[in-house]
């Protein structure tokens, strides 16, 4: 399953360090509790998908039953959860059913959304590395993330210019796929889930209403982001089914 609705035929080629733009418009949501600090990412969103493409930000905090607002989040063709997106103001009446339904692709980048305290997308709360690291583990090769890179399972690979606590969550990406993992730990940096019947680890009561894709960074640092700029430009391009 393309990250873009079925409806939208897209042909994207994502090379190393480059980006082909696409000529079709398209309809992304970038979910965030400061708008302004999201601009870079918003010009980068476009610049893979063209600027005629509507690339919208909002915070979304009345989710629970809002039914404009859920047919808004349903019409679109992505929905990014930025980094910065505060996880209590996400858990509200029936918000947490209510993203997790959503048919629409989501890409979160926010581990404290996803620990089971908020949406429940993997067991146990989010963690901070006790040790820095500016590289990534391979743990799926075969995953688009790695698109236009030469990688096996176990390689390790740069994402930032300098180290960094990255921000991550439990072990155990439950039902989902584990695609990578901080340097030095086992921890999940990367994972998604496609399987819209399977819970998303045994202990949720939630499954996944679409494609989702789990990637713990800040989403648009263009200060210290190397390859991962490239890996959200694979991200945001394709996540299969």
């Amino acid at each position: 399953m393309d990250l873009l609705k079925s409806r939208v035929v897209l042909y994207i080629f994502v090379l190393f360090f480059s980006v082909i733009p696409v000529t079709y418009a398209v309809d992304i949501i970038i979910v965030t509790s400061d708008v302004s600090y999201q601009q870079d990412y918003v010009s980068f969103v476009q610049d893979i998908y063209g600027q005629s493409s509507n690339v919208t930000t909002g915070v979304y905090t009345d989710l629970d039953g809002n039914a404009p607002m859920l047919a808004q989040l349903e019409a679109a063709d992505l929905v990014i959860i930025a980094r910065l997106a505060v996880s209590s103001s996400y858990d509200d009446g029936t918000e947490i059913s209510d993203w997790n339904s959503l048919s629409t692709p989501i890409l979160c980048h926010s581990a404290y959304l996803t620990r089971s305290l908020r949406w429940n997308w993997m067991a146990g709360g989010r963690e901070d590395l006790s040790n820095d690291s500016a590289n990534l583990v391979v743990a799926d090769a075969s995953d688009p993330v790695f698109n236009g890179i030469s990688v096996a399972n176990g390689d390790t690979i740069q994402m930032f210019t300098s180290t960094q606590n990255l921000i991550d969550v439990q072990t155990d990406s439950g039902n989902g796929t584990l695609i990578a993992s901080p340097e030095g730990s086992s921890r999940v940096l990367i994972a998604r889930w496609n399987d819209t019947n399977t819970y998303y680890h045994s202990g949720s009561p939630y499954s996944p209403g679409g494609a989702r894709l789990f990637f713990a960074t800040d989403e648009f640092n263009p200060v210290l982001l190397k390859n991962s700029n490239l890996f959200n430009s694979n991200n945001l391009c394709k996540l299969p089914g």
